[in-house]
């Protein structure tokens, strides 16, 4: 019998064992999105982010240079957000994208397009949660970094990865942001990048998701674009054990399914329902003495080596910038 065969098996045991229940709907949360196809060509965006989801906004440090949406900027030809840093010195410079309110998250899965047209020396889009009780500080969970020649780096120039970037040539980046285990993963134009897999969070201790932001590193001049942010929450499934079962179920099959699926969609979820699901039929089975078959679970890709140097919890408007500190 052929892997396949095995799980959808798998499924059905699991599905009955329920009582014949389909798992309770759950929809993912957005929680952040622009993409600036309401807004002015010429002109900064909106800070109120149009359309859902309600409350989320957008900020910009425009001392170094003009921010605006432009009609199309390399191969981003749906009204990006132009990033033009003109003045480096002591000049604040780039955005925050703040998300909707919202409950704390058990995954976020994040993605955004973006370019550069002019090289800069170091440019993060970073990923920030909220204060901890009593600090002012907006801890750092993860950061994919832009450098000169082409390099791109994950969470610190420690993590370099083996995907390059090119002028003008827009990329796709995801990143899921796991929140109880502590880690970040990133895909690039739908390609998993081994050395960025489950990488320990920049700063530890927080909460839920923030904002995501553009932020400077270096003193320099250059030239960006980014379109259709987009960033959601995913609910922690259930505890009820014929919930686990029958999600166990479902991760399983949505696995087998996803299996040639590129990118993040769903892949922590579908660890953590198999994981939960398999020891709750496991524990049924020992309870009646029978034999429950185990299911082929997704791995995770394995962590990238490389030492997080990136520590600064600045905002992007204060005088010093973010990611200076970045070696």
């Amino acid at each position: 019998m052929n892997t396949s065969c095995r799980i959808i098996g798998v499924c059905c045991l699991a599905l009955l064992w329920a009582g014949g229940t389909a798992p309770r709907a759950t929809a993912n949360e957005v929680v952040l999105h622009a993409d600036f196809d309401l807004d002015s060509v010429g002109q900064p965006p909106t800070s109120d982010l149009p359309g859902d989801p309600e409350g989320d906004s957008i900020s910009l440090s425009t001392a170094g240079g003009p921010i605006t949406v432009r009609a199309e900027v390399g191969d981003l030809t749906d009204q990006p957000l132009h990033l033009d840093r003109q003045e480096g010195y002591r000049k604040t410079f780039g955005f925050r994208a703040d998300t909707a309110d919202h409950e704390p998250c058990d995954l976020y899965e994040a993605s955004w397009r973006s370019l550069v047209r002019q090289q800069p020396g170091l440019f993060a889009f970073t990923f920030r949660a909220h204060s901890p009780p009593g600090s002012s500080a907006i801890p750092l969970l993860a950061a994919l970094e832009y450098r000169d020649g082409g390099l791109l780096t994950f969470s610190g120039s420690g993590r370099q990865l083996s995907v390059a970037y090119a002028t003008d040539v827009a990329q796709l980046f995801e990143v899921e942001l796991d929140m109880a285990e502590g880690t970040a993963s990133l895909w690039i134009d739908g390609a998993a990048v081994a050395e960025a897999q489950d990488v320990a969070f920049v700063q530890g201790g927080t909460t839920n998701l923030r904002r995501f932001s553009g932020e400077p590193g270096l003193i320099d001049t250059y030239q960006l674009a980014v379109d259709d942010i987009h960033v959601e929450c995913v609910p922690e499934p259930s505890s009820a054990p014929a919930t686990l079962a029958a999600s166990f179920a479902l991760g399983a099959c949505s696995s087998w399914r996803s299996a040639r699926r590129a990118g993040p969609r769903h892949r922590a979820r579908v660890r953590r329902m198999g994981q939960l699901g398999f020891e709750a039929l496991r524990a049924r089975a020992r309870r009646s003495s029978t034999t429950v078959p185990s299911a082929a679970r997704p791995m995770a890709p394995g962590a990238g080596s490389g030492t997080n140097v990136m520590a600064s919890s600045q905002a992007v408007s204060e005088p010093r910038e973010t990611v200076e500190s970045l070696p």
